[in-house]
């Protein structure tokens, strides 16, 4: 499926998903850990603490050995899951005026356990646009990643 056509369709998902809660049921934030493939030049790796009941977050983002963490409260996050309908989409808006955001592609996600309290998904997903770690100067194409496919899973427990 083209990239635009995903789009649209991930777009039409959230807007009929605008009234679902984006929080995970229980009192703990939910682990994310995404990984791209090894055989990469510079791997990427992101991971940690997505919200919950709890809106607190904090992710770190690695490619190549350099780093960027993104939580709050400088940072904010906006999370849509809908795991049961292959949905879950991240969008961070880093304090620099970078964002982040990653899309799960709907056909790859499976989900383990059957309540928004304790699951455990395993998803392909889509970095769509990312702050670069290590970037250093003005704000410009050079200083963001893009379409960086990722293996990721998504563990919630109380």
């Amino acid at each position: 499926m083209r990239l635009s056509k995903c789009l649209g369709a991930l777009a039409a998902a959230l807007a009929t998903l605008a009234s679902v809660p984006s929080a995970f049921g229980g009192a703990d934030n939910a682990k994310l850990n995404c990984e791209s493939a090894n055989s990469q030049a510079n791997p990427a790796r992101l991971s940690g603490d997505v919200p919950g009941d709890v809106a607190e977050f904090s992710l770190t983002l690695d490619v190549g050995g350099d780093s960027i963490v993104m939580s709050s409260p400088d940072d904010k996050i906006e999370v849509v899951t809908e795991l049961s309908k292959g949905v879950f989409t991240l969008a961070v808006a880093h304090a620099d005026g970078r964002s982040l955001q990653l899309y799960a592609v709907p056909s790859s996600v499976k989900v383990k356990g059957g309540s928004r309290r304790l699951f455990h998904a395993t998803f392909d997903a889509v970095l769509l646009k990312a702050p670069k770690p290590g970037y250093k100067g003005p704000l410009m194409a050079a200083s963001m990643l893009r379409d960086i496919k990722l293996t990721c899973t998504l563990k919630h427990e109380i």
